[in-house]
């Protein structure tokens, strides 16, 4: 059986949606709470604070690293604007912190082998 270019396009693409849902859900699975979600799940919807993100993650230049850092930071305080943050706000869990080194790791490895 041949598969034409566009089927295997598509092939690919339905293999990378399905890997994206599924670390996605790991990453709501490991920051979300009983009672809620975590801070960093509610920063990570923000387009804006996305966008930054992906930036850093794409990013080779030091400079350019700077700057990004600069304005995560200006991002995240305008979210946080004038609340205090709850000890259940924030991961402290080793296991949630392993977990969360695991799925990003898994992330740039299967980046890393596409491109």
């Amino acid at each position: 059986m041949s598969y034409t270019l566009e089927e295997y396009g598509n092939i690919v693409l339905t293999v990378l949606n399905k890997y994206y849902l599924k670390l996605f859900r790991r990453y709501k699975d490991l920051v979300a709470k009983r009672t809620g979600t975590k801070v960093a799940a509610q920063w990570s919807n923000d387009e804006v604070v996305h966008q930054v993100l992906v930036d850093l993650f794409l990013e080779s230049n030091t400079e350019d690293t700077s700057e990004l850092l600069k304005r995560e930071a200006v991002e995240e305080l305008r979210l946080k604007k004038d609340k205090m943050f709850d000890g259940d706000d924030l991961i402290f869990d080793h296991r949630t912190l392993e977990g969360l080194g695991n799925l990003y790791n898994s992330l740039v490895c299967g980046f890393t082998l596409l491109f």
